[in-house]
């Protein structure tokens, strides 16, 4: 005969089983309360510096600040709103077309009914001539206006639809504005909404905006 291992009883096998499940487990749970602990951490208000006094007076300055600064970060948001909405009645938004048009023909591919805050769109947030602004749109491309006016069917390749209702994302290099008062019309043009990565891209925008300031034209932004 030939000497063999003792086997492992069954039952012995299915306790350890059993432990190497649990210690997974508790691992398990362990992990996710530590991710708990950190997102709770890098949720909370930051603490207040270490003052370098013992007076109770700068501490309670310290702790002040600190609160008011938490305050001003609680209370950005609504700023950041009541700027756009007040941009929403100075500009027209548009999509600017780069397909060649008629010289009386302005690139205004697409209509934003509002001022925007990014690139993302939603579908009763645009118009055009063939769409109102609460038409939900199921075609798959967004067309040039202009170019539908002029006899062609030409997509505006800035533009991509994300939903099948209208959802659109645009690129944010063609969101274009036009100033509805004919004083700053007349000093700033047409501009990008946004600012480019690179401050050399920015040029133009800066100087037209810095235009209208100096012609006695509210400062908006």
């Amino acid at each position: 005969m030939t000497n063999q291992e003792p086997s492992v009883p069954r039952v012995l096998q299915a306790v350890e089983a059993e432990t190497a499940e649990m210690r997974a487990t508790k691992d398990l749970v362990r992990v996710a309360g530590a991710r708990r602990a950190a997102k709770a951490q890098a949720e909370a208000p930051l603490a207040p510096m270490i003052p370098m006094t013992d007076d109770p007076t700068a501490i309670a300055a310290t702790v002040s600040a600190e609160e008011q600064y938490q305050a001003m970060i609680a209370a950005q948001p609504a700023i950041d709103e009541a700027k756009r909405v007040k941009l929403s009645t100075a500009y027209d938004v548009f999509v600017k077309c780069r397909q060649t048009h008629a010289p009386n023909h302005p690139p205004h591919g697409i209509y934003l009914t509002e001022y925007p805050s990014g690139g993302s769109i939603a579908w009763d947030k645009w118009k055009a001539r063939y769409k109102k602004a609460d038409e939900r749109y199921f075609p798959l491309d967004v067309l040039c206006q202009v170019c539908t006016l002029e006899g062609r069917s030409m997509p505006l390749d800035a533009v991509t639809k994300t939903s099948p209702e209208g959802d659109i994302t645009i690129n944010q290099r063609f969101l274009w504005r036009r100033p509805r008062d004919p004083k700053r019309l007349a000093l700033e043009g047409e501009t990008r909404v946004f600012d480019l990565g690179m401050d050399t891209q920015n040029i133009g925008r800066r100087k037209a905006i810095q235009k209208a300031i100096d012609g006695g034209c509210e400062v908006l932004e």
